[in-house]
């Protein structure tokens, strides 16, 4: 059965039922985040092909290549739907998976050769991002040697982790390395169609820029110090990397379009307000390349921190609450120059601004913002920093400066209580009443609150908020009200924790819980990726266990007990089995899931005799 995969206009068509496409063609499968798999490979290791697509064109990538996987009788992943698919060539589920939307187990090397031969056929007019573990064998098909799945456990984090053996037969960690690496002792099968070579990654580009280090490395590209080598003119820069294939929305338009627009903007703004300078944009490879003025400074969420610490505003003292203030004036009067100039930010948080050396604030990222004037970029890049954005700009509604001002509010959660603003997501029921228990100072927390209505109208304009936060800063030695008892907020909070593990920002579309990537994975974007795990610390045993303590209190959880339900499901067919294999630590091992299990029996959440029956 073919899937029709564009518009009558001749646009992609989205399409999310791609199991709908796998039960057509008669395949049975198993959920197995974030993909589906079919079959189950009939070997541990060996030569793994993955094929990257771009989201729009993976409808029509399974029509073409699904059919010719059936023939082999191959095992192989397909992704979820389009969201996760989105993700993955987003890095979104680490750098070690970005674009591998469909991964092929072929069960010997001779089969190996025999479908990548026919794939780069089929695949020869589709489009992908690059695979950054992987050895390109043509277009969108990659391969690399590694696990096929069998020999999962979990590591001292509660990670899941995969194993081979080594070319003396000993059990080893199943490395991703970047780039492409060629394993040792393991014979090449795609012989005919490419040979090996491992490339080393260049220290020039355009013969004129001289990497020396990376000071940020993720899934949309690299952000380099470099040395500007043009004539006479030799000096430090910072050159920022736009891959080709990540980021792609429904106009076809990629990482680089934003790139490039950031250029066109910073180019105009920097004689108007404080953004980095900018020398050349240029691409190579196929990537995109932005080289600018070298910034040195800390972010205003490093800055914040620092100020804070462990306390809240109404403890710090007066010099540094005027610290904070006179920051954030900093960053109204630069936004305010932007919307005198006809710009929208869209992107306003504290790691988007450096503080420097000298006290100026700098903006210095820009690809989301949107010209009023001009009405470009036409639609305009989406969407924005989970909560920081306005409820308007959720909705991709057309940018207007009042949507900068929810994001200014939500930036005022961070500078002045020192909290996430995640924490005060839209339509918080008890927003002032939590805002000023921490804050304690009800101008600040009327402000906040003000920026944050769900009511663009109502909304202060950026002048507003600089005469009132100006007044503020006159008199921070005013005297605060009575911090309220601890014991008065204890059940509203926990109310509002439960209510929390059921939100979208905690859970995918299949209702797991995820989480942050491992500190160690250097190549992450820390504010997007997401991973999974087991473990009471950081995997889905934590919420598991709290929501069953809080039933066993007598807590109404019924709000997120779908959710319960749903990870206790992905616990029991996904950990359970690899019990042998699992560290038997508390935080991260098979105690803590066991005391997790066992706090669900007692809440009355986990039925194992039902259990048993099914």
């Amino acid at each position: 059965m073919q899937t029709k995969t564009t518009t009558q206009e001749g646009q992609p068509l989205v399409v999310e039922d791609y199991p709908g496409i796998l039960k057509d063609l008669g395949l049975a499968f198993t959920l197995s985040p974030p993909y589906y798999q079919v079959g189950v490979p009939g070997k541990v290791q060996g030569w793994i092909l993955h094929l990257s697509s771009i989201w729009t064109r993976i409808p029509g990538l399974l029509d073409t290549v699904v059919p010719i996987l059936k023939k082999y009788s191959v095992s192989f992943k397909v992704v979820l739907n389009q969201k996760a698919a989105a993700a993955l060539c987003n890095g979104e589920f680490g750098y070690h998976q970005q674009g591998k939307v469909m991964c092929i187990y072929p069960p010997t090397d001779d089969m190996a050769a025999a479908l990548a031969q026919e794939l780069l056929e089929v695949t020869k007019d589709f489009s992908g991002c690059n695979i950054p573990t992987d050895f390109c064998l043509g277009g969108i098909l990659y391969t690399r040697y590694g696990s096929f799945g069998l020999d999962v456990r979990m590591d001292q984090d509660g990670s899941t982790v995969r194993y081979i053996q080594n070319a003396n037969g000993q059990l080893v960690l199943d490395e991703y390395h970047t780039p492409f690496k060629f394993p040792k002792g393991v014979s090449w099968p795609f012989g005919s169609l490419a040979e090996p070579v491992e490339q080393a990654p260049s220290t020039f580009l355009k013969d004129s820029y001289k990497i020396y280090s990376t000071l940020k490395a993720d899934a949309k590209g690299r952000v380099m110090r470099s040395l500007r080598m043009q004539g006479l003119k030799v000096g430090w820069i910072v050159i920022k990397e736009a891959k080709h294939g990540v980021f792609v929305d429904l106009k076809g338009r990629d990482i680089r379009d934003r790139l490039n627009w950031q250029y066109e903007l910073l180019s105009d703004l920097e004689q108007k307000t404080r953004v980095p300078k900018v020398y050349d944009y240029f691409t190579e490879n196929g990537n995109a390349y932005l080289a600018m003025e070298n910034i040195k400074g800390k972010t205003l969420e490093l800055t914040v921190g620092k100020v804070f610490g462990s306390t809240t505003w109404r403890f710090l003292e007066n010099h540094q609450k005027q610290q904070l203030i006179d920051d954030f004036l900093k960053l109204l009067r630069l936004i305010e120059a932007m919307h005198q100039n006809g710009y929208v930010h869209r992107d306003i948080n504290t790691v988007n601004f450096l503080k420097t050396r000298k006290g100026d604030l700098v903006a210095i990222d820009l690809e989301l913002s949107y010209s009023i004037k001009r009405n470009e970029p036409d639609p305009p890049f989406t969407v924005g920093t989970p909560g920081f954005i306005s409820p308007e700009q959720e909705r991709t509604e057309q940018p207007e400066t009042n949507q900068d001002v929810y994001s200014l509010g939500a930036t005022m959660v961070k500078c002045f209580a020192n909290l996430s603003s995640l924490m005060y997501a839209h339509n918080h029921p008890d927003l002032y009443e939590d805002l000023h228990f921490f804050i304690q100072d009800e101008r600040i927390t009327n402000l906040i609150v003000s920026c944050l209505s769900k009511h663009p109208e109502k909304r202060p304009d950026v002048k507003d908020l600089i005469s009132r936060l100006e007044e503020v800063r006159n008199s921070t030695d005013a005297p605060g009200q009575t911090r309220p008892e601890v014991n008065s907020q204890v059940a509203p909070v926990i109310s509002r924790l439960i209510n929390a593990c059921a939100t979208r920002f905690f859970v995918d579309q299949n209702g797991i819980w995820f989480s942050k990537p491992p500190k160690d994975e250097s190549l992450a974007n820390q504010k997007t990726e997401i991973s999974y795990s087991f473990g009471l610390y950081t995997g889905v045993s934590g919420p598991m266990y709290t929501l069953a303590k809080a039933k066993c209190l007598g807590h109404d959880i019924e709000i997120a007990k779908a959710v319960y339900v749903q990870n206790w499901k992905y616990l029991n067919e996904q950990f359970l089995p690899s019990l042998p294999n699992v560290i038997p630590g508390l935080y991260h091992g098979a105690a803590g899931v066991a005391m997790t299990i066992a706090k669900g029996i007692q809440a009355g959440l986990i039925d194992l005799e039902y259990e048993s029956r099914v």
